[in-house]
């Protein structure tokens, strides 16, 4: 959580740069390249346009690259596709510093040393900033350069996405394509701004992967190393005028592998792309046309809108079959019973009295237990899964259970019961080792357990019902706003919940049948307590009652559905 939330504002060389320290003290240096720091030729990778590009650098974005995917992905995806895509991602940040310059766009020293502050002010103290640096192969001088052309990258890119337009046309012809879908109870004003967001940022990354894609194609490598020779940029696929590079087919090669294609991933990724290629030569077959302007993916895709699009213009739907799909799928048309509703909901915490109350009982516990009597009076008194079993937890190595329990479980003679009670997130633990045993050098335990959890009593519970009572009154007399009140005490991440109905579940909570009923079941816009298996205060701000099908008033959505059965029919079709 705390490095999600630092992600948040930073900027990316920031993150990148702080991140790469992080996952470097624990294992990743990239020690062998220091070897090469007196030869300037030694020190270099390639030269890629004529410019020098530093084999430290490689080697520390490999580092950084490949363990940032292992921590997200695990270790399925290791290869020479992960470092393909890596490598190629440093030549097309490099190429983007070039273009930068060509574009005339400058960074100012100033600028360098707010970005090059702020990365400093991210480490607790000098020494430790000074450490991040050694251990990534920096001087200050070259975090600096890296930070400048960090900059060049960024004003760059934002040169080239800026050119992306969006008309209100569009926008509306996006809305009217999804408004019984996507934006389903929605109205234009509403989400027109989310709409032309969307198709904004989708035109962004169109234009900067055509500029790229087209910087990569002719980019100009010398003097590659023996060990890079493998990631350059070429062309790995060409059909019928489509060009897929070794880029595009590695990650497509990774994605067949976290769908768990193993080792016949590369080939199920080259099918795919074949497959692809056969069906956008359909699609221009059937008179979509080619944008040639556009990165190899971009192109498949652009293909597929087009042709949508195409469909839905051509597609006809005749009254008949509107009121003969309306009368087999009417309860689809329903109006549903629903609320929205301004929800706060208090932490249950257990009290301190609690937790001795659960202890105390545990230690009672304890006193009457013996190996031979365990597992029924686990059954007896375990509040945990295992119970109806007598607490079996079975035989398990290091690393399988919760710290603290692991180290009483491993600490504890075979056949004996421990008497220190083991408290951990769940509660407190009384652990019996019924044998032991070492296979392969690992150590393993057999283990049952009576689980005795922190429960939250009646007198907790009533003192934190009477401070939700407290601040609905501050709400209802206007000294507390109610998303004042839920910053300051709510457990939920939103205030606003759309679509509650009585199937009981509210998105954003979970199934709670007996509050969503309540909810329904309250006055518009009247500040309620809510305390039968939780302590929620809510307001109801909107309430739509059920209503039967109208065919009239349904007929358009109808008609909508109609056409997008036939539009996915047809894709189906197509891409066979």
């Amino acid at each position: 959580m705390a490095i999600r939330k630092l992600r948040k504002t930073m900027k990316p060389f920031i993150w990148i740069f702080v991140i790469a320290f992080v996952i470097t003290i624990v294992g990743a240096v990239v020690s062998y390249v220091y070897s090469y720091k007196n030869a300037k030729a030694q020190r270099m990778a390639l030269r890629l346009n004529g410019n020098y590009v530093n084999y430290l650098k490689v080697e520390r974005v490999f580092s950084n690259g490949i363990e940032n995917y292992r921590r997200v992905y695990g270790n399925s995806i290791d290869g020479d596709e992960l470092k393909t895509i890596i490598f190629n991602n440093l030549i097309e940040q490099e190429l983007l510093a070039e273009e930068a310059k060509k574009m005339k766009i400058k960074v100012s020293s100033k600028e360098v040393n707010e970005r090059y502050e702020q990365v400093k002010n991210n480490f607790p103290d000098e020494t430790t900033f000074k450490n991040a640096l050694k251990v990534q192969g920096y001087t200050k001088d070259s975090l600096k350069e890296d930070i400048k052309n960090s900059l060049l990258v960024e004003k760059a890119t934002e040169k080239i996405e800026n050119q992306a337009k969006v008309s209100d046309d569009e926008v509306k012809a996006y809305f009217e394509n999804n408004k019984y879908g996507l934006y389903l109870d929605k109205k234009y004003e509403e989400v027109k701004d989310e709409i032309k967001e969307r198709l904004l940022n989708n035109k962004k990354g169109k234009l900067y992967r055509a500029y790229v894609s087209n910087l990569l194609k002719n980019a100009q490598y010398e003097d590659v190393k023996e060990n890079y020779k493998n990631y350059l940029y070429n062309i790995e696929i060409s059909k019928d005028g489509f060009e897929f590079s070794n880029v595009d087919v590695a990650n497509r090669t990774i994605i067949q592998k976290l769908y768990g294609a193993g080792d016949t991933a590369a080939e199920k990724a080259k099918e795919a792309i074949n497959k692809d290629i056969e069906t956008a030569k359909k699609y221009i077959k059937a008179g979509v046309e080619l944008d040639k302007s556009l990165a190899v993916e971009d192109k498949i895709v652009d293909l597929r809108e087009k042709y949508l699009e195409k469909l839905r213009k051509e597609i006809k739907i005749s009254d008949e079959e509107i009121k003969t799909y309306f009368e087999k799928n009417s309860t689809k048309y329903e109006t549903k019973e629903e609320a929205n509703a301004k929800i706060i909901e208090f932490e249950l915490k257990p009290s301190k009295a609690d937790s001795k109350t659960a202890l105390e009982k545990a230690k009672n516990i304890l006193k009457e237990l013996t190996p031979e009597n365990f597992a029924e009076k686990a059954k007896e008194y375990s509040e945990g899964p295992t119970a109806v079993n007598g607490g079996d937890l079975g035989w398990f190595t290091k690393g399988r259970m919760i710290k603290e329990f692991e180290d009483a479980a491993f600490s504890t003679e075979k056949g004996t019961i421990n008497q220190n009670i083991v408290k951990t997130q769940f509660g407190y633990h009384i652990i019996y080792v019924e044998d032991k045993k070492t296979e392969n050098g690992k150590e393993s335990v057999k283990a049952r357990h009576i689980l005795i959890k922190e429960n939250v009593s009646e007198e907790t519970k009533n003192n934190i019902v009477e401070k939700a009572k407290e601040i609905l009154e501050k709400i209802k007399n206007k000294e507390l706003t109610f998303e004042d009140a839920a910053k300051e005490n709510s457990t939920l991440q939103n205030v606003e919940f759309e679509k509650i109905r009585r199937d009981g579940y509210i998105a954003g909570i979970g199934f709670d049948r007996e509050l969503s009923n309540a909810i329904l079941d309250s006055k518009l816009n009247e500040i309620n307590l809510f305390t039968n298996n939780k302590v929620v205060i809510f307001e109801k701000t909107k309430y739509q009652k059920f209503e039967k099908a109208d065919f009239e008033k349904s007929k358009d959505r109808v008609k909508y559905d109609i056409l997008n059965e036939k539009i996915n029919n047809a894709l189906e079709e197509i891409t066979k």
